[in-house]
């Protein structure tokens, strides 16, 4: 059985299939080379509004240049602390929700080993298929197993047990469990 291991996903896979789908429908040369200006142009000025951001040619929030205010102005933005304050809203909600993913597709997590006694994973599965027929896990203090952990060198003396209450966490071959670490 696999305990909580990583799918890897196809993102290369799906971005290679998309692009070669994009170069394939264009098809003559000067379409290529307009796409390929529109491209370079794009990441030019998105570079270029990145530098004057960094350096400080639009000033701050709190004391903006007048070319900045000037800018707001004609995209008709009168009230710059509404401006920052729904800006700061956005940084504070999920807005790193894609940067870390795409952390953590590039992570390599150490791998930790649960060990446990067949008799014990007996046990743990017959409570797994009375939660499959009832719909719902139900757990008490008596559920726990003794198992070991491993992780590189270190061995710790655990009780488990199925965790959660709904079938989510023992659908399939991934389990989740509730670890009380001994002493």
């Amino acid at each position: 059985m696999k305990i909580k291991e990583r799918e890897r996903s196809n993102l290369y896979h799906y971005s290679k299939k998309i692009l070669r789908f994009i170069y394939r429908g264009i098809s003559n040369r000067k379409t290529k080379i307009v796409f390929l200006v529109i491209i370079m142009t794009a990441f030019f000025l998105t570079g270029s509004l990145f530098g004057l951001i960094i350096t400080g040619f639009f000033g701050t929030f709190d004391e903006p240049s007048q070319r900045a205010l000037n800018i707001m102005h004609s995209m008709g933005i009168t009230e710059l602390r509404a401006l920052k304050t729904r800006i700061e809203w956005l940084m504070s909600e999920n807005i790193k929700i894609p940067f870390n993913y795409l952390r953590g597709q590039f992570s390599n997590p150490e791998k930790i080993y649960i060990d446990i006694a067949f008799q014990d994973y007996q046990k743990l599965e017959y409570k797994r298929q009375q939660a499959l027929e009832k719909g719902v896990l139900i757990s008490s203090g008596v559920d726990y197993v003794p198992a070991k952990i491993r992780y590189k060198d270190k061995q710790i003396n655990v009780d488990l047990r199925l965790k959660g209450d709904w079938l989510d966490h023992i659908k399939g071959n991934k389990w989740s469990f509730r670890i009380r670490v001994r002493k």
